[in-house]
């Protein structure tokens, strides 16, 4: 179907240059004899004056006049015959004689005008082009007659043509070739999505499409949502798994009480009722075995080991703090901005140790009293957490071997498998770790992540420093007073309100 398609394509894109080259083609191979007999008009006025001179002689001699003729011949490749006005022909060797007969057959008449023209468009190699120019007032000394064979009027028109036959494949072919390359892309980026969504079917609903290789638009829209719709089935079967489990657990403290119940009513009925105290055992046994498959199956490991939804700000906002105090030995600001609540599907620990990995290039990099920003935010449907420091930045190349194992920055430096380490994390949580540089100088790490359940704005008095509402900075300023904290200390901005006031604020 798609060689059909395109073959289609290919004939009506070739129909439209046809129709638009022939008649191009014909205008052309007109004026081009249009433009020939022009020359030959041309010629011909030019060499009449000497003609006209030796005709006016008082004794002309044949000599001469043949002269001039076979002179023309020889420079501008024509047959030329004058005919003077006693009727008699002057050739020279290479008049044709075609036009010999037709120089005798011509009356005199003034001006120059033409005599044959080529019927056949492109004209056959037979055919000619001649003009007569009257030699005198009138023509009372003669008459000169020039022809010119069309034969290379002929091959320069096909030669024009065969030019514009060629445009019609190369025409057609740039203009199939963006559609062709659109396809192409078009076809890669659903091949993806395609394992993508082949993927989600078979069950590993962590599987994620990578929504910046999509080329199209639409394709990239279609990428999101279909991203949106494993987070919703990944979020409901680990809702459904924590339900199960809660539901067995729940039950089993209730069906063992039932059993010892059951079973101490033994001693107190009759033998006769027995048989019915030991099917009444069976069905609580039945039913404490389906509680058990239950709870084992709300257990079992899922594709990706320890996958959990998480309140990425919480985990955000502890890692600042505990990064609190090395930031104000290096006298450089923590900022932090993020909405109250932000849920991911995470693995177990990832966000936690990727952003204590970020945080630790950060400030070992940054400068003194510059600032570095930790940002949450919801972004196309996924959550995004961007690292941003004001130090030397990273060359496209370095950025590419930064997230390699075992590349570092100094020869001397660490080992090289932190970047890596949490490359790794992210993307087994569904997710994708970016470096980017910034135009005002600096680098900036983004964390994207699955998106669990919509982001919650913060309360209104809460400022912000993006969409949703920011929490303060859990940073640290160059020299400032210390203010106390429930975790740890900090040092916070000379001109700011005490943390305490501005965690309160969130």
């Amino acid at each position: 179907m798609r060689e059909m398609y395109g073959a289609v394509q290919a004939l009506v894109v070739g129909c439209v240059l046809i129709s638009v080259l022939v008649p191009l083609g014909s205008l052309l191979g007109e004026n081009m004899a249009d433009g020939a007999v022009r020359d030959l008009h041309r010629t011909a006025r030019e060499v009449a004056p000497r003609l006209d001179r030796a005709l006016a002689r008082e004794s002309p001699g044949e000599a001469d006049e043949a002269r001039l003729l076979a002179e023309l011949d020889r420079v501008h490749g024509v047959g030329a015959v004058v005919r003077r006005a006693d009727g008699t022909v002057v050739t020279s060797p290479r008049s044709p004689a075609g036009l010999v007969a037709e120089a005798k057959r011509l009356s005199p008449q003034g001006g120059t005008r033409t005599l044959a023209l080529p019927r056949g468009m492109p004209p056959g190699g037979h055919e000619r082009i001649a003009v007569a120019s009257a030699l005198g007032p009138a023509g009372t000394s003669g008459t000169l007659l020039v022809e010119k064979s069309a034969a290379g009027l002929r091959g320069d028109i096909l030669m024009a043509w065969f030019a514009l036959a060629a445009v019609v494949p190369v025409g057609t072919a740039l203009c199939l070739l963006p559609v062709v390359v659109l396809r192409r892309r078009a076809e890669s980026s659903l091949e993806r999505l395609r394992d993508t969504t082949r993927s989600l079917s078979e069950g590993a609903f962590h599987v994620r499409a990578d929504t910046d290789a999509a080329d199209l638009p639409a394709v990239r829209a279609l990428a999101r949502d279909i991203n949106q719709l494993g987070s919703v089935i990944q979020s409901a079967i680990e809702e459904q798994r924590h339900f199960l489990a809660d539901v067995a657990h729940q039950l089993r403290n209730p069906m063992i009480a039932l059993r010892l119940r059951v079973e101490n009513l033994r001693p107190h009925v009759a033998d006769a009722e027995g048989a019915r105290i030991s099917r009444a055992l069976a069905d609580v046994d039945r039913l404490d075995r389906t509680l058990t498959d239950l709870l084992e199956h709300a257990r079992s490991v899922p594709d990706v080991p320890g996958v959990q939804i998480e309140n990425v700000c919480g985990v955000a906002e502890n890692c600042v703090w505990g990064w609190a105090p090395v930031a104000e030995a290096r006298s450089v600001r923590l900022k932090l901005s993020m909405p109250s609540r932000a849920w991911a599907m995470t693995r177990i620990g990832a966000v936690e140790q990727t952003l204590n990995v970020l945080l630790a290039n950060a400030l070992k990099y940054a400068p003194e009293d510059s600032v570095v920003e930790v940002r949450v935010e919801r972004v196309d449907g996924g959550l995004h957490i961007a690292v941003r420091d004001q130090g030397p930045g990273l060359s496209d190349v370095e950025r590419k071997l930064a997230l390699k194992r075992g590349w570092s920055r100094d020869a001397s430096g660490g080992s090289g498998i932190g970047l890596s380490i949490a490359t790794k994390l992210i993307e087994s949580s569904g997710g994708r770790l970016r470096l980017r540089s910034l135009s005002q100088g600096g680098l900036e790490a983004v964390v994207c992540l699955v998106s669990a359940l919509p982001m919650e704005d913060g309360p209104p008095g809460a400022q912000g420093a993006g969409d949703g509402a920011a929490r303060p900075p859990a940073a640290q300023e160059p020299p400032g007073p210390a203010c106390p904290a429930p975790d740890s200390p900090v040092v916070c901005p000379p001109d700011a309100t005490s943390l305490e006031e501005d965690r309160k604020s969130c």
